[in-house]
C-alpha cells in the first residue's frame, strides 16, 4: 500500500479531476453508533496498513464517548467504507489517542481487493494557499469543501494546528477529513468548526503521534 503520509520527491500534480478522484481514494466514510443517541457520520484518512488491517487517522471526538444532559454516551459500534466501495466494514478504535490533539485512529479488516493508492505528499500549511476538505456531510458522501488558509497556527500560539476559512463554515460530517492543498498535497485533518472558521490537525504532528503509538504509515 503506497500511502499518502509520505514525502514525495520531485514534481507536484495540478488540481483536475484525475487527483481530486485520487484524494478521494484516502477517504473514509466513519458511522459511529452511540446507545441512545442517533448515528453520527465522520470521515477518516487512510494511513497505513499491516497484514489484514487498514488504519485510518480521524478526528478523536468523533470517535469517542459523548457527553449529553449529564449522561456518557459510549460508542458501541463504528463501520467504515471507503471509496468505490457500497459495502461498510467494521472497525475499532485503537486504544491510543489525543484529545488535545483531537486525533483517534480506526482499524479495520483490509477490503479485498483495496483501492489504487497513488503516493502523495504532505506539505505545511501556509497562509493564502487555497485548499479543499473531502468529507461527508448532509449533501452527500466525498463532497468536497474549498477555502484558504488564514494562520499557520491556531489561537494561542497553537502550533500544532491552523485555521482556515471559505464561504459557507465547514458543516458537519467533515470531521477527520483530509484537509488538501490545491497543488495535491496534504495539509492535515480537520478537526473543529466555528461560525467563521476551521481548524485543522497539522499532518507532520500526526504522523508524530502516529510513529509513537506504532501505527503504521506507510
Amino acid at each position: 500500500l503506497a500511502c499518502l503520509l509520505s514525502a514525495l520527491e520531485g514534481g507536484v500534480w495540478g488540481q483536475d479531476f484525475n487527483l481530486l478522484d485520487q484524494q478521494k481514494r484516502f477517504i473514509g466514510k466513519l458511522r459511529v453508533q452511540r446507545a441512545g443517541l442517533p448515528d453520527e457520520t465522520a470521515s477518516c484518512l487512510v494511513v497505513g496498513s499491516a497484514g489484514p488491517s487498514l488504519y485510518c487517522a480521524t478526528a478523536y471526538h468523533a470517535i469517542a464517548s459523548k457527553e449529553w444532559s449529564g449522561r456518557s454516551y459510549a460508542v458501541t459500534s463504528i463501520q467504515i467504507q471507503v471509496f468505490g466501495r457500497p459495502e461498510a466494514f467494521p472497525a475499532f478504535a485503537i486504544s491510543a489517542f489525543d484529545g488535545a490533539l483531537d486525533l483517534g485512529v480506526v482499524r479495520t479488516s483490509a477490503p479485498n481487493p483495496l483501492p489504487d493508492f497513488a503516493r502523495l505528499a504532505t506539505r505545511e500549511p501556509q497562509a493564502g494557499v487555497g485548499i479543499h476538505i473531502i468529507g461527508h456531510p448532509s449533501a452527500g458522501p466525498w463532497s468536497v469543501w474549498s477555502g484558504d488558509v488564514q494562520n499557520e497556527n491556531a489561537n494561542g500560539g497553537d502550533v500544532t494546528h491552523f485555521v482556515y476559512s471559505g464561504r459557507q463554515p465547514v458543516m458537519d460530517g467533515f470531521s477527520g477529513g483530509g484537509v488538501f492543498e490545491f497543488r495535491g498535497g496534504v495539509l492535515g485533518l480537520h478537526s473543529a468548526t466555528s461560525a467563521q472558521y476551521g481548524i485543522g490537525v497539522k499532518a507532520s504532528h500526526v504522523l508524530r503521534e502516529l510513529k509513537s503509538w506504532q501505527v503504521p504509515a506507510n
